[in-house]
């Protein structure tokens, strides 16, 4: 037993996390809140708090918040440099990390049941020295009782509990999503401790011509030969799968050319993935979006693709030997053409590192700004340019010369003494960047889906391009009926959701908001003078958060006055698991259960977006079974709506949606050709053809067709 008697020992940093966790949780507050003594404390304003914490949840059977503890404080404390005092502790309180949550509320519980326990231990050795014998049931209760302390009462109810409540007409209170069939068929929206799923497939890039190059393991082919299943490269260097492509007609193209003097053709509504300005952080763009901001005069900045991870293959000779035959005294020996050194571009890092080292040794010196200066002709600025371009290097085009830099650590000599000196200078820090955007040509064009998670694959130039709102509706529909809103994102960023909101608001399209700012500005400033509710927008880090981080951040927001409710996370395949689980599956269904709790907890509604597998790119109707990844996440959601679009559709502005699970009312029911303009975030089941059975009603469509195709062949047969 711990000969311990207060949290003294643990410092002064873990009574303030603890007192943190008392206002912030309360289902641990509730836990510990009878035994949690004053004493515990050694600081005599960490014991007031504490008692004022107590005294209100005798009165009230709640937690006060810090807004509250500071308006007790200032009405309890007569003395204004106390009252100071005691709100500058508040306030550390307040600022205590979050982290370790876990340790400190497991801590403080196992210390609390113990002083209960010794407690209980003193007056059992009482009864037992007495020999009060008719006691001894009373002692077995009292500790029965002691080892309670932190008990939850795990969900229990009587069933004849709050009958006038339960018998309510609106017993739920849902919250619209603002999509009027859809709340309709969910009797008014998604009730606290309810979940949603939104289910669509991941978006496409869109319009390069079939004749632009891409990058594949073994070498270039073009968007027009590549085809479902064919491998290609992503951002980590590494192969990657295509999972679709589709037509797009004719499109005009336009060239998007780089500092770098490198280029890539594509059509204005494709998808790049950029650096605005000072941003610091990547965020997804079309082309237009960018000559628009490069007009304004913006900066884009791209990522750069990591050495490329082509297939091995033998080659005749060692790669450095190789490099060097190449030169010899001041000449080059003869032309080279990457046709005859392919065997070495289109290998490992290591065969194409060293033949670049090869050449780099006869070839190229540093100068003094750290630059990697190449001499060149027109025999081998072709193969030295791919060899360059393919490790992650960026180069420049100086006339007889290539100015090089790398953003990898790869080190491009060979010799003792060149490696020293390119160890030695400070190199730097080059980074690749939009030049200009203009019109090309017209071409067919054509879009791929690719498997990696972030959707880059490398084409013309090793030039990284993307493929991809529902849930931003959802949250802003919330919002205007009065709700708190926290709408949590991981790969947007906050300017492009903020002008998504602006859209629906001011009914202006997110293209023509800077033009008409004067307006937005007026809509804008109107609707939050107007509005006593919060919409916050969270960016967060995508892949390394998890559902305890985001229910510590709503703890807190709630412990400073503002009660969530409604969550909309965007998207959940983004979170990890609390644990280390090494199945993905299993991982998965972890992280939905946990959000599932956490709603629960918090008392709010809580929608999330999930993605398709590739078998619901193409699909007209996404169903359940072609969710990505784990089936716990359908398990787990009261409601599962899917959103199916094809290309015709897409460009109608159309979508079909469905309710492919819902324990709230009727399922499987289709909207086909419903209103979907994602641009303007219109969303009207309305106007669709609402139907059950979309089977049936497919096949029909197919009758139909085969039916007049034979009464042509009929006509035409009459004709001959």
């Amino acid at each position: 037993m711990s000969k311990n008697k207060n949290f003294e020992y643990l410092g002064s940093g873990f009574q303030l996390q603890l007192l943190n966790q008392l206002v912030v949780d309360k289902d641990f507050a509730k836990t510990i809140i009878d035994v949690i003594d004053v004493n515990y404390f050694e600081n005599k304003y960490f014991k007031l708090i504490l008692q004022m914490i107590k005294e209100y949840y005798s009165r009230y059977e709640n937690v006060p918040n810090y807004d509250t503890l500071k308006q007790l404080t200032l009405s309890e404390i007569a003395q204004e440099n106390a009252a100071k005092l005691v709100i500058d502790t508040i306030k550390k309180i307040q600022d205590a990390p979050m982290d370790g949550q876990e340790f400190v509320q497991e801590k403080a519980l196992k210390f609390c049941k113990q002083q209960e326990l010794q407690k209980v231990m003193v007056k059992a050795q009482k009864i037992i020295d007495g020999g009060e014998f008719e006691n001894y049931d009373k002692v077995e209760q009292l500790v029965r009782d002691a080892l309670q302390v932190g008990q939850h009462d795990n969900g229990l109810m009587n069933v004849f509990s709050n009958i006038d409540e339960v018998l309510e007409e609106d017993y739920r209170h849902p919250i619209p999503m603002g999509v009027s069939g859809i709340d309709r068929l969910l009797k008014g929206g998604l009730a606290r401790g309810e979940i949603g799923v939104v289910l669509a497939p991941t978006g496409v890039g869109k319009e390069h011509g079939v004749s632009e190059p891409l990058l594949t393991p073994t070498g270039w082919t073009t968007m027009g030969e590549i085809d479902i299943g064919d491998k290609v490269i992503g951002s980590d260097g590494k192969e990657q799968y295509v999972l679709g492509k589709y037509p797009q007609g004719v499109k005009p193209i336009y060239k998007v050319e780089f500092t770098d003097n490198t280029f890539v053709n594509c059509g204005l509504e494709h998808l790049w993935t950029v650096k605005e300005n000072d941003s610091k952080e990547f965020v997804v763009l079309t082309a237009n979006n960018i000559m628009d901001g490069l007009n304004q005069g913006n900066v884009y900045q791209l990522p750069m693709v990591k050495p490329v991870e082509f297939q091995g293959q033998e080659v005749d000779e060692d790669p450095y030997e190789f490099g060097l035959s190449l030169y010899d005294g001041d000449v080059i020996t003869e032309e080279i053409t990457i046709t005859q050194c392919s065997k070495y571009i289109y290998n490992t890092v290591n065969v194409r590192l060293n033949l670049l080292r090869g050449l780099f040794d006869t070839l190229a010196t540093m100068d003094e700004q750290g630059y990697i200066i190449c001499e060149i002709n027109d025999g081998n600025k072709a193969v030295i340019r791919e060899l360059v371009l393919s490790l992650g290097g960026i180069i420049e085009d100086m006339g007889d010369n290539f100015r090089i830099t790398f953003t990898t650590g790869l080190i491009p000599f060979g010799t003792l003494n060149k490696i020293d000196e390119y160890l030695e200078v400070n190199k730097p820090i080059q980074q690749k960047y939009v030049k200009g955007i203009t019109y090309s040509h017209d071409e067919e064009a054509v879009c791929i889906k690719v498997s990696n998670p972030d959707e880059l694959y490398v084409s013309r130039d090793y030039v990284l391009t993307h493929n991809t709102t529902m849930l931003t509706k959802i949250a802003n529909s919330a919002f205007n009926h009065g709700y708190n809103v926290l709408q949590i994102f991981f790969e947007d960023n906050e300017k492009i959701i903020q002008r998504k909101h602006y859209t629906l608001w001011t009914k202006i399209h997110p293209d023509d908001l800077t033009a008409k700012k004067e307006e937005v500005q007026r809509r804008v400033k109107e609707i939050e003078s107007t509005m006593e509710n919060k919409l916050i927008l969270c960016k967060m880090p995508s892949d390394s958060v998890t559902i305890s981080q985001i229910k510590n951040k709503i703890r807190k927001m709630i412990a400073d006055g503002i009660k969530i409710d409604m969550v909309v996370l965007d998207y959940i395949d983004c979170v990890i698991s609390d644990r280390q689980i090494e199945n993905e599956w299993k991982a998965e269904g972890a992280v939905m259960r946990g959000f599932e709790s956490m709603c629960h907890e918090l008392d709010m509604a809580g929608w999330c977006g999930t993605q398709g597998g590739r078998n619901a790119i193409s699909a007209e109707v996404v169903t359940t079974d072609q969710m990505g990844g784990s089936i716990k996440k359908a398990q787990v959601g009261h409601v599962i709506l899917t959103i199916a679009r094809t290309l015709p559709q897409k460009e109608m502005k159309l979508a079909t949606m469905a309710i492919t699970k819902s324990r709230i009312g009727d399922d499987g029911i289709v909207f086909e050709n419903c209103k979907f303009d994602n641009g303007m975030l219109d969303i009207d089941t309305d106007t669709s053809t609402t139907f059950l059975g979309h089977e049936e009603k497919q096949e029909q469509r197919n009758k139909d067709r085969i039916r007049e195709l034979m009464d042509k062949r009929k006509e035409k047969q009459k004709t001959e």
